[in-house]
């Protein structure tokens, strides 16, 4: 299959493991024993090899599961990633502004009314504390593969270097070889690219 979307010369992939959601078909397949899954150490072998491949064809891995020709990164995904602001319009959608989370009322019927009558069109809003934001910051700047979290921004946008703010989970993880402190980048190491979930869980 990868080949096979390699072929079509596209500048950008997205390549993402199947999570299996409750409620829904791949569910209730996967309970009723129809629908297999690779074990772990597979599926991690899989994945490398993934890598692997894109890479030969000329793809630079600059986020865990994007692949992309040389300057051709999604700047959207990049933004998301480096928890930078952002509007949402629509129904559903969410916006992040000025510290806080809000999302939109997610029914179309409810939504269009609000609109024609000019009520508030939010269903939610999460306001983050500054240590939630910090945290929410190094968590999704380590997707950045390539990247990572620049120390010196977070500490502009913080007033905090993060090697100060997080030095013992940087010390941990680094010690198991999983973190890396390259210049000014903070990024997890190709062993921790495998791990990331139990390194990102860990600022949180």
């Amino acid at each position: 299959m990868l080949q096979e979307a390699l072929a079509l010369e596209t500048e950008h992939l997205s390549l993402y493991s199947l999570i299996v959601e409750e409620g829904t078909g791949f569910y209730t397949l996967q309970q009723k024993g129809k629908l297999p899954l690779p074990e772990d150490d597979l599926a991690a072998d899989m994945y490398e090899m993934a890598v692997e491949i894109a890479s030969a064809a000329g793809y630079e891995q600059y986020e865990i599961a994007s692949f992309a020709r040389p300057g051709r990164e999604c700047r959207q995904n990049r933004h998301y990633w480096r928890n930078d602001p952002y509007y949402g319009f629509g129904c559903g959608a969410v916006a992040y502004l000025d510290g806080a989370r809000r999302m939109n009322l997610k029914s179309p019927a409810a939504y269009s009314s609000a609109v024609e009558s000019g009520s508030d069109l939010t269903l939610s809003v999460e306001t983050l504390t500054s240590e939630e934001t910090m945290a929410e910051t190094i968590m999704l700047g380590l997707r950045l593969t390539r990247d990572g979290v620049s120390c010196r921004t977070f500490e502009v946008r913080f007033g905090i270097d993060p090697r100060v703010k997080f030095a013992a989970e940087i010390e941990t993880f680094t010690r198991r070889g999983l973190l890396e402190v390259a210049g000014d980048a903070l990024r997890l190491t190709p062993q921790g690219v495998f791990l990331a979930s139990e390194v990102m869980v860990a600022f949180v």
